[in-house]
């Protein structure tokens, strides 16, 4: 008897819902044309309400600490965020030229900053 099935093995018949081996068809990009263009426009939409929303200098609690961190690339209370405090005086240093009644004003550049990556 195992001789047989050695020499003459059975057929491998699949059941269940799926009966066909053959792979899925090729699928296409996994974003389309509109999938980006929702993005883009959801991503400007909000950087315009984050930019036109901007405080025009400090605001209360951490702000002023933080934008002057930021300035002079110092750090801020624990735990001292380095990598915001590095991309924030990029901010500060590209920005440097804006002016919040005839003062340099580092705070504008710090929630610009944040509304970018925002």
């Amino acid at each position: 008897m195992k001789a047989d099935l050695k020499k003459n093995p059975p057929e491998f018949k699949p059941t269940g819902p799926n009966l066909t081996l053959d792979p899925p068809p090729a699928a296409g990009p996994f974003f389309s044309r509109i999938d980006w263009s929702a993005f883009w426009v959801a991503t400007l939409v909000s950087l315009v309400v984050y930019i036109i929303s901007l405080a025009p200098s400090v605001t209360l609690e951490d702000s002023g600490e933080l934008a002057v961190a930021g300035d002079y690339l110092g750090v801020p209370h624990p735990p001292g965020y380095p990598s915001w405090t590095m991309i924030v005086w990029v901010f500060t240093e590209i920005f440097g030229f804006v002016r919040f009644r005839g003062q340099p004003n580092p705070a504008w550049s710090v929630a610009l900053a944040s509304a970018v990556f925002g």
